[in-house]
């Protein structure tokens, strides 16, 4: 939904649940579901900037001052 909106180009990466569609363009089977324990994960690469789901950097230990985004700037919806 966030992806269809005018403001979608204003965000460097957007996670959010995803489907995989088959030839036909029919959605098919859950891609990636953002749920209530993984979503903490997607919190920390927002805050230390380890955007790629595949890096391991995310759990990486980073001082407070160099955070990209510290959680109390963040507003999760």
């Amino acid at each position: 939904m966030i992806e269809g909106t005018e403001v979608a180009e204003k965000f460097t990466k957007i996670y959010a649940s995803s489907f995989y569609f088959d030839d036909a363009g029919v959605a098919v089977w859950p891609a990636q579901v953002v749920n209530y324990t993984n979503k903490t994960q997607f919190l920390f690469r927002i805050e230390k900037g380890v955007l790629d789901i595949n890096d391991q950097g995310v759990n990486s230990f980073f001082q407070p001052n160099q955070y990209r985004v510290p959680f109390r700037n963040m507003i999760y919806i």
